[in-house]
């Protein structure tokens, strides 16, 4: 076994380790349900500490001779800084380390799902080491969507993206690049935190990046190994310049937090909607009684110390003082179109510093706003409520919204999330209008039909066509996803079939093989077996309960597009769908859209072609897809674009919204808009593009969520249907 191979190994046990030991004391189960106040990545003093230790070990594993050496290192850090701190702090440490250090990136994070599946257990299951304990869940009708609220995948994408995108900012992922492109007057300033006495200064002016990374590595790594606590004080005291220099945040992370939270809002407004329940009731009023309750079950009260929240609790009078004040001063930014700045000058509203004020990213990394003015109302508020929970043994009151692997199960979460979410919908409502003429000015070169002939009836294009996985010949082929599927889709839709409509139908192959197509796509309930092991130190047998999953029978998508260009056209293709309930009303409407893939495709010059998509290749879901959630794809190491950053995205099983027994009604929207003005140019990409962003930039230059991101000035029927870069159709999503 190699080095490298041996600290894979150590790697997983570690995460093993950490995962069944967090949110526990030892001692047995009454130990266990009197746990300390477990980690969170939402609190203001435990996020930092988290993001210090990760720095840290990003260091050590940096300075060593090798980098089978630094990962041993790095390790063996983590396992003594287990040894003092709550695991559940050194586990989300080290899942920061492995997910965005270079180096870190070649060990093993195992799935929270696969390691640790008792953090995931569903509330209604009982606890057998605990004749007493009753199964848990919702309040009221909220019950109804338990199982798509407690979905293990969809609990751990959360608490996943939170590990991609933390408030606190990055440490630097490639030393020898920070150490060349870094600003010069930060570097010397953290040397010289480190070791007053050389001119450093003078020293980063005349040495290379290489003397300068291995200058700074050498003594960060002596204060990290011999004093944790030197070094968390040491980042303390970073000044602005020092802090900015080593740390960042992610490429628009302040769109992208409010993006993917949106994205969830708007599959949930749809569940809701299949499962008969109101949209949302925002929690904009914090003096009013919450009338949800949640509890989490008898096995994460017990093993995890989150206790249940019983319905009309109100939050404390401080905490609402609070809320109030600083959601206030983000309304008046909004009123005003800018934020106030350190000094007389006001700071206009972006895209990216709205969230970033909003979710409260780590003041140092946005020193130009009023200091104090906008330290984040998401974070506190996640704290806030998960207060509202009853006392556990020690007398401590925690909830599941404490911790983002938990948090989305309560009801409440999305409350508060639809506030939070209000609060950029009400900035973007400020912008320019969109107008049809707007699009198409924008539009490339290519054209998809709204009929076949003079009389366009509006979402009925001929050109979007639906087919189920399973119907088409050759579907179980190796090349299927690659050349198999887009050559089936010329020979069935393309030629001389160009002028025929599949929206529902058959399609006849010049063999005589028959394609059927849809109108209609499946979702439906499945089970699988949940295995619930005790934390360590805690006697007690396995425990095997069934859990209730969603999942959709496989479908493709095919798009035929004329090129009307003398040259290869490059095209974004953006596929949206939205329930059918009230799709045209041009405000709310718009947050409605899920989006469903976005992908770049050539078409060539003055052809008509077939676009083949798979559900597994959207854009939306992790990668590889989880097409059988009993049996979740494992991560691999990587390399810079590779490991635990890959492993972000959203469960293909919920890909779909549920649906009716009868068929829900819903409309697809396919945009086509010119990658060349899109596309930033990167080195790579994993994960889901648009739950995720990338390793390096955002790849799209547009707004997230393009076109839906701004108001429009007519309805969305009325802007799209008539562009011939869009088209629409009507589909349902029916339960089996």
């Amino acid at each position: 076994m190699s080095e490298l191979e041996a600290a894979q190994q150590e790697s997983r046990r570690m995460f093993e380790r950490l995962l069944r030991a967090g949110g526990r004391a030892s001692g047995g189960l009454e130990a266990a349900a009197a746990a300390p106040k477990p980690f969170s990545p939402f609190d203001v003093e435990q996020a930092p500490a988290a993001a210090a230790l990760a720095l840290g070990l990003a260091i050590v594993a940096a300075a060593a001779p090798t980098r089978e050496e630094g990962l041993a290192e790095a390790l063996a850090h983590a396992d003594r800084a287990a040894a003092v701190e709550d695991p559940e702090l050194v586990q989300h440490a080290l899942s920061l380390f492995v997910t965005h250090s270079e180096d870190g990136r070649r060990l093993v994070k195992p799935r929270s799902v696969t390691a640790a599946p008792r953090r995931f257990a569903p509330s209604s299951a009982g606890l057998e080491a605990v004749a007493e304990a009753a199964p848990g869940g919702s309040t009221g009708d909220e019950r109804r969507l338990d199982f798509w609220r407690e979905d293990p995948l969809a609990n751990e994408h959360h608490e996943h993206w939170h590990e991609v995108y933390p408030w606190p900012g990055l440490f630097p992922g490639d030393w020898l690049a920070w150490a060349r492109d870094a600003d010069r007057d930060g570097v010397a300033e953290l040397l010289e935190g480190l070791d007053p006495a050389p001119d450093w200064r003078a020293f980063v002016a005349n040495s290379t990046p290489v003397q300068i990374r291995n200058a700074f590595l050498q003594r960060a790594n002596n204060l990290v190994q011999s004093s944790p606590q030197g070094w968390n004080d040491y980042l303390d005291a970073l000044s602005v310049r020092a802090y900015g220099t080593l740390r960042h945040l992610n490429d628009r992370q302040g769109e992208l937090f409010f993006y993917m939270h949106e994205q969830m809002l708007a599959r949930y407004e749809a569940e809701r909607l299949a499962h008969g329940l109101p949209k949302l009731d925002p929690l904009d009023d914090f003096a009013t009684e919450i009338h949800e309750g949640y509890d989490p079950g008898p096995v994460i009260r017990t093993f995890d110390g989150f206790m249940e929240r019983t319905p009309g609790k109100t939050i404390a009078d401080e905490d609402r003082a609070q809320l109030e004040q600083w959601g206030n001063a983000i309304a008046t930014a909004i009123d005003n179109g800018e934020f106030l700045g350190n000094g007389a000058a006001g700071v206009d509203i972006d895209r990216t510093n709205i969230g970033e004020n909003v979710e409260g990213a780590e003041s140092r990394l946005r020193p130009q706003f009023r200091a104090g003015e906008y330290p984040g109302t998401h974070n506190p508020g996640h704290v806030f409520i998960s207060t509202l929970s009853e006392p556990n043994a020690a007398g401590d009151r925690i909830g599941v919204m404490l911790s983002p692997r938990t948090a989305i199960r309560d009801p409440v979460f999305w409350r508060w999330h639809k506030y939070i979410d209000d609060l950029n919908f009400a900035w973007q409502e400020m912008r320019r209008r969109q107008t049809r003429a707007e699009f198409e000015a924008d539009a490339p070169a290519v054209a998809l039909r709204a009929s076949l002939g003079d009389d366009a009836a509006p979402w009925a294009s001929p050109d979007v066509i639906l087919c189920r996985t399973a119907d088409l010949p050759g579907h179980d082929a190796d090349d299927f996803l690659g050349v198999g599927g887009k050559q089936l889709g010329e020979r069935a839709f393309g030629g001389d079939a160009w002028e025929r409509d599949f929206s529902e139908g058959e399609a006849q192959l010049p063999d005589g093989t028959t394609i059927v197509t849809t109108a209609e796509l499946t979702t439906a309930l499945e089970q699988r077996e949940l295995v619930i092991e005790p934390p360590d130190g805690i006697t007690a047998p396995p425990q095997h309960v069934q859990i209730e999953y969603v999942t959709h029978e496989p479908f493709c998508c095919f798009l035929r597009v004329e090129s009307l260009a003398d040259h290869d056209v490059d095209v974004t293709v953006r596929i949206f769908i939205a329930p059918d309930d009230d799709p045209d009303e041009p405000t709310e409407a718009r947050r409605a859209w899920i989006e469903l893939d976005k992908f770049i495709h050539t078409i060539p010059a003055r052809q008509r072609v077939v676009v083949f998509r798979p559900d597994v290749l959207s854009s939306v879901i992790k990668k590889p897809a989880d097409v059988d959630p009993a049996n979740p794809v494992e991560p691999q190491p990587g390399g810079e674009d590779g490991g635990s950053y890959c492993q972000c995205g959203w469960p293909y099983s919920m890909l779909l919204p549920r649906g009716t027994d009868a068929g829900m009604p819903f409309r697809l929207l396919v945009l086509l808009t010119d990658a060349a003005a899109d596309l930033v140019p990167q080195s790579g990409h994993c994960g889901s593009m648009s739950f995720c962003g990338a390793v390096d930039r955002y790849p799209d230059s547009r707004d997230m969520g393009y076109p839906f991101a701004r108001p429009f000035e007519e309805s969305i029927a009325d802007t799209f249907m008539p562009l011939r870069n869009a088209a629409g159709r009507r589909f349902t999503i029916r339960r089996r």
